[in-house]
């Protein structure tokens, strides 16, 4: 039997590192001090709703004790005691969960407000509860709960008008009954806003979709057309040229006039190739030869692209300055293409606005300008130049050597404005 084989001893300050560490099961980890902050950072901000709904319950439950804890001297009122704080701390803790749970949470404040009213204790600070839970109700669930939501508020006033413990004041109900309907109204406002700005969005996305097939679909048919005319023509003088070649070859001993004919029709079919390739480039590189495909827009169709923008939900004024001059059919489409796109912004970001399209011709240079004074356009000044419609603007104009501005206007919302020179070397 062979003896435990004998442990290989190392120089000094050589370390063996064992398989198992460099296969992974034993490694090194290294954490960033930024990183715990950075996670619960990141934290804060998805729970940022639960949040503010914990602190808002918080901050009424707070005012509610304080309220029970000052001593009242009305006539006829029940003295505050344990039930009191308890059906109180019913009233504002569910707030906590509104938005989770809307039309539970403001079943729990109707309970508890009607429960401490018909013991006759004095009215608090909690019936601010009552308002917050009907515009969470009217703000976070379909028509349906909205309503039933309406009615419990109705019958909430109700009860408190037949139960109230002090003496009766005729403008209390006219102010709670004023004060609950506005919350709802004011909760069916922003439901009816969110979805509305979702249908724009997705109307948007849909907008981007179709017109990245469109660009996809015509660059198929562009390969293909150039596939069929590569074929047709350059491969059929390709095939004469090396067909009068070999034909040259065998006879240039023998024949050389009809070797030389043979090499005069090869130069001939190969300027000719010369010219058909020249043509098929040239359909990428200019705006000429484009017979198989319909014109592209340009600035004289702007009036019928504002309109469906208006019908989108997207009010548009036109300004048209200088005396028109014919452009250049690139150019003339690159400037309808950004205001196309510069209008999808305003439509997507800018909600509730006016947007504001001016075209002026200069004696050197065309400018563009589209501005909107949107009421809600955070999204879009928090991205002055990051956003996908913006990169391909700034690419535009930098084809035609022009100028591009884009940002939040001083006055509110955003503007992009676009400068291209009209020069003899013009694109």
């Amino acid at each position: 039997m062979e003896g435990p084989r004998p442990r290989p001893v190392h120089p000094p300050g050589v370390r063996v590192v064992h398989p198992r560490e460099v296969s992974g099961e034993v490694g090194l980890s290294y954490r960033s001090p930024v990183s715990p902050a950075r996670s619960r950072l990141a934290w804060v901000q998805r729970q940022r709703a639960p949040i503010a709904d914990a602190l808002l319950a918080a901050a009424v439950t707070v005012m509610v004790l304080v309220d029970l804890s000052s001593p009242t001297d009305a006539v006829g009122v029940r003295r505050t005691d344990a039930l009191a704080v308890i059906l109180s701390l019913l009233q504002t803790l569910p707030l906590a969960f509104r938005r989770r749970a809307p039309l539970l949470t403001f079943i729990l404040i109707v309970v508890g407000v009607c429960s401490y009213y018909a013991l006759g204790y004095e009215v608090t600070d909690g019936t601010l509860a009552t308002f917050v839970g009907v515009y969470t109700v009217a703000a976070y669930e379909g028509r349906v709960k909205s309503l039933v939501g309406l009615g419990l508020l109705a019958f909430g006033m109700t009860w408190y008008w037949l139960t109230r413990a002090e003496p009766f004041d005729p403008t209390t109900p006219i102010w709670i009954g004023i004060l609950g309907l506005l919350s709802w109204g004011l909760g069916e406002y922003v439901r009816t806003r969110r979805a509305y700005t979702a249908d724009v969005e997705a109307l948007a996305e849909r907008l981007d979709r179709a017109r990245e097939l469109e660009a996809r679909q015509a660059a198929w048919q562009e390969r293909a057309r150039l596939a069929r005319e590569l074929h047709d023509v350059i491969g059929h003088t390709v095939n004469v040229m090396v067909i009068q070649a070999g034909a040259g070859r065998r006879t240039l001993a023998s024949d050389r006039g009809l070797a030389e004919r043979a090499f005069q029709t090869i130069e001939s079919t190969g300027r000719e190739a010369l010219d058909e390739l020249d043509r098929l480039l040239g359909i990428l590189r200019t705006e000429e030869d484009e017979p198989e495909f319909p014109p592209q827009p340009g600035l004289d169709q702007l009036r019928a692209l504002a309109g469906r923008f208006e019908d989108s939900g997207l009010p548009v004024e036109i300004t048209i300055e200088g005396d028109e001059v014919a452009l250049p059919r690139s150019l003339d489409q690159s400037a309808y293409r950004i205001i196309q796109e510069a209008l999808t912004n305003a439509l997507r970001h800018a909600g509730g606005t006016i947007a504001h399209v001016a075209v002026r011709y200069r004696n050197d240079r065309l400018e563009l300008e589209v501005a909107n004074d949107g009421r809600d356009n955070r999204r879009g000044q928090n991205h002055p130049g990051g956003g996908r419609g913006l990169i391909g603007i700034r690419e535009r104009v930098a084809l035609f050597g022009g100028e591009l501005e884009a940002g939040p206007r001083a006055g509110g919302g955003f503007v992009v404005r676009c400068r291209f020179p009209l020069t003899a070397n013009r694109p």
